[in-house]
């Protein structure tokens, strides 16, 4: 005799903890309360994610002798799930006129479904037009995604025990807001949590993964289980030695086909700011407004988009601009554009270019830079020589960045402007 356990994996359960992963991809975990005799248990789990991966299914139990036999998924309103359940009944095509015909359903393949009508002659259908079928009701169709176990017991007794699977249709996105207030940034995190299944998620708890797991296979379901119960805890916590778990404070619904927004990190930078023209972007006069921080904390700050605000009359925040934030390891440095300048001009040309030989050439730069603040301001102008070259002329100090960069520092005074000039020798 098989013993029969029904149970609402999203509302019956004493707790369901969701690790959410940003590659459309969601491990959860949900503690169950079990009364199992002795032999086999038929539990069925309902409201579970059409998108779950049925071989990432896995029972964890405290108690000895309890183990999983055989798990399936049943769900009936699938097009060839539901055509194997009327094979042999009658359905209903729906005419051009809209006029309905009944017919026998006789089988079906990957190209279409064959169809009797009334005087026996068959008619084939094609699988695309699947929606023109109505199907009458029929009593025991699976209409809403619910996952068959046969959980073995060795004895009568009643157990807590984790249900653990993967599934798609979830993903996060990291957003960043900060307030930009003259050395010091104020940075707040938020997670855009995206559940694009038809289950709603009630009172969970909610982890992030930062970083980029590889999930060709679905992930050991006991490491995944063990990291979400350490970060029980709270916080950033380390796990596997490479990726971090955000947790999110308190419990958090996460309704059916829903986007939710909620805080998850918030810190205050040290900055400083810089002014900078590239000449890499040929023909453009702006010069870049940048800010550079350090992630001083000991946890990851994960990819996403950041929106600067300054505080403006009275307060209020100023939207200033917005730029995407890479992965910032512990101890990192950030470089983020977040603007132009509307009151710094560069005039940049090329005063003069001479052939000295078959294989050398020079070019004189002058790059002439107006500053309409009335404040003293340095610019960082950024040039890009090619090939062999030396720098053989300028009225500036120069940096070497790379093979074909070097950096300028310029001083300009307010109201003033400051003009670059250096002379470049190019061999071939």
């Amino acid at each position: 005799m098989i013993n029969t356990v029904i149970l609402m994996a999203t509302v019956l359960s004493n707790g369901t903890f969701i690790t959410l992963f940003q590659e459309n991809r969601a491990f959860v975990l949900a503690e169950l309360n079990l009364k199992l005799e002795k032999g086999i248990n038929a539990i069925e789990v309902k409201e579970i994610p059409r998108e779950i991966f049925p071989g990432s299914v896995e029972l964890f139990s405290p108690a000895k002798g309890v183990r999983i036999s055989s798990s399936r998924i049943l769900y009936d309103l699938e097009p060839e799930n539901l055509l194997k359940k009327y094979i042999g009944e009658t359905v209903l095509l729906r005419r051009e006129k809209g006029e309905e015909e009944p017919f026998t359903l006789e089988s079906f393949d990957n190209q279409y479904i064959y169809l009797r009508c009334r005087e026996g002659s068959l008619m084939p259908l094609k699988l695309s037009d699947f929606d023109r079928l109505h199907f009458p009701p029929k009593e025991g169709l699976v209409t809403t995604p619910t996952l068959m176990l046969e959980v073995e017991s060795k004895r009568a007794k009643s157990t807590n025990a984790y249900l653990s699977y993967m599934t798609g249709g979830f993903s996060w996105d990291a957003m960043y807001t900060s307030m930009l207030d003259g050395n010091s940034m104020k940075f707040n995190g938020y997670a855009v949590i995206q559940n694009n299944t038809s289950v709603d998620f009630k009172n969970c708890v909610i982890s992030l993964f930062a970083g980029e797991a590889h999930l060709v296979q679905a992930p050991p379901p006991e490491r995944v289980m063990l990291a979400a119960k350490s970060v029980e805890y709270g916080g950033a916590q380390k796990v596997g030695g490479d990726f971090y778990l955000y947790k999110l404070e308190g419990k958090r619904d996460i309704p059916a086909f829903s986007e939710v927004k909620t805080s998850f990190l918030e810190r205050t930078f040290e900055v400083s700011r810089e002014y900078r023209f590239d000449s890499r972007y040929w023909g453009s006069d702006r010069v870049k407004l940048i800010v550079h921080f350090r992630n001083e904390s000991d946890d990851p700050i994960p990819p996403g988009v950041l929106s600067m605000y300054v505080p403006g009359a009275k307060g209020r925040p100023v939207f200033v601009g917005e730029s995407s934030l890479e992965v910032l390891p512990p101890g990192a440095k950030a470089e983020l554009v977040y603007g132009y300048a509307s009151d710094i001009k560069v005039d940049r040309k090329v005063k003069s270019r001479e052939r000295i030989s078959k294989n050398e050439h020079r070019e004189t730069i002058e790059v002439k830079i107006t500053n309409g603040k009335k404040e003293d301001i340095k610019v960082n102008v950024y040039e890009h020589p090619y090939g062999m070259w030396q720098i053989i002329e300028h009225n500036y100090p120069f940096e070497k960045v790379d093979a074909n960069t070097v950096k300028f520092e310029l001083p300009v005074k307010g109201k003033g402007t400051s003009t670059l000039v250096y002379t470049v020798r190019y061999r071939y």
